[in-house]
């Protein structure tokens, strides 16, 4: 029975961990068919409650289940205040937030859904290598068709039966080559799941074997030829602060795996520099001025902000040579335009979670993946994907835990008052 019901565990773990990947902007989750991604990272996670209702009809869980009901009554009420009803708000965000809030909450083993993440990414990964060496670059494998994506503006995407796709061009050094995108919609977004996956297996496993190891080698190569400038950013942090902190490498060894990061991270910075200069490439200044447009949209509507998926009425902050660029770039854009600081101080109380978290645990691998989300968090927007809701579910478990602390204290001390 125990061996059922832990197949099972794994299929919903797994379910939801593809999910969660295919929703970072991925070919595969656009359009009508990012619901479906929706329903399979929400049923993923409730298999996983589920499995465990046991848990969830403890006398224990129940002071927590109305703290969670708080935070679902919350964002009904800001939602309804700035929107009216909103099935999409309440579908991608309330409902799931308060799912994940109670998975955290009874799932001991939080992690496995990050190893999880990591091993479908993994084989996302091998198939864009694949498809990128002999199809991309060599021309073995012929393309089976073009079709058009609408991101921004209609874009045409070179396909390799669905499992690949050629669709951001990249000008380097007069010449024209494919990016490493994977089946997601652009490199600096592929880059993302791989930064978040290559982070989980150097800070968040407490032993890496020789599979860990290959995966990673995987992952970087991939970073590397998405041409991601924050992409190689991330990967030069990750490796620095491994190197850094693990006492079972070499000095001499330390030395010169140092020096390599230091090489890449100036390789990176040239990458920058050059879309700073590029007259073609604008995405650096781009990502500049959506911290200009957040802090112009934030002056104009603090608190609600202009209306959740209502980017039309943002568009007149934005520079005029954006071209159809109009979408956002990092993780703080979405929340405060679109919803004001009523809506994103809950992000700023689960990243005070995950502070009292980090403080309790004393971790510095835990400490350097928080740092490299948050990096990941100012470079791509990810505010609003299941990955991001899932850690602040976290965050905010943890808040509950500090406060239910302090009022257990205040019971036994007012009880021993008495006494």
């Amino acid at each position: 029975m125990e061996d059922r019901l832990r197949k099972i565990e794994n299929v919903c773990l797994y379910i939801m961990a593809f999910c969660l990947v295919l929703d970072v902007f991925s070919i595969w989750a656009k359009d009508s068919r990012g619901m479906f991604c929706y329903f399979g990272y929400l049923i993923g996670g409730c298999g996983l409650v589920a499995l465990r209702y046991k848990k969830v009809l403890k006398k224990e869980i129940i002071p927590y289940i109305g703290f969670v009901s708080i935070v679902g009554i919350y964002n009904i009420v800001q939602m309804i205040i700035r929107d009216g009803f909103n099935k999409w708000f309440s579908a991608k965000f309330i409902i799931l937030l308060c799912v994940y809030c109670i998975l955290v909450s009874i799932y001991e083993e939080r992690k496995k859904i990050f190893y999880a993440f990591s091993n479908v990414v993994f084989i996302l990964a091998v198939m864009s290598l694949f498809f990128y060496i002999f199809g991309t670059l060599l021309h073995i494998i012929p393309v089976t068709h073009v079709l058009e994506v609408i991101w921004g503006a209609n874009t045409r995407a070179e396909s390799y039966m669905n499992l690949h796709y050629n669709i951001q061009p990249l000008r380097v050094f007069g010449t024209v080559i494919w990016r490493n995108t994977g089946i997601f919609l652009e490199g600096p977004m592929y880059s993302c799941v791989l930064t978040m996956s290559i982070m989980t297996e150097l800070f968040l496993k407490q032993s890496r074997n020789k599979w860990s190891w290959i995966k990673i080698g995987v992952f970087t190569v991939c970073v590397i030829t998405t041409f991601s400038a924050t992409g190689c950013i991330l990967l030069a942090f990750c490796s620095f602060v491994y190197i850094l902190y693990d006492k079972r490498i070499n000095k001499n060894f330390k030395k010169v795996a140092i020096a390599l990061v230091i090489v890449l991270s100036v390789v990176a910075g040239w990458m920058v520099l050059s879309r700073i200069t590029s007259e073609t490439n604008k995405s650096f200044s781009v990502r500049i001025d959506d911290y200009r447009v957040i802090l112009d949209v934030f002056k104009d509507h603090p608190l609600l902000g202009v209306g959740y998926q209502k980017s039309e009425y943002i568009r007149d902050h934005y520079m005029t040579d954006r071209g159809w660029d109009y979408g956002g770039s990092n993780g703080f854009f979405g929340p405060i335009t679109q919803c004001g600081l009523v809506f994103f101080v809950e992000y700023i109380v689960a990243f005070i979670g995950g502070i009292m978290l980090l403080i309790k645990r004393r971790d510095k691998c835990l400490i350097a993946f928080v740092i490299g989300y948050f990096l990941i968090f100012a470079t791509n927007m990810i505010s609003l994907k299941g990955y991001s809701i899932y850690l602040m579910a976290i965050g905010l478990y943890e808040i509950y835990q500090v406060l239910i602390s302090h009022w257990n204290k205040h019971k036994n001390a007012s009880i021993g008052k008495k006494a």
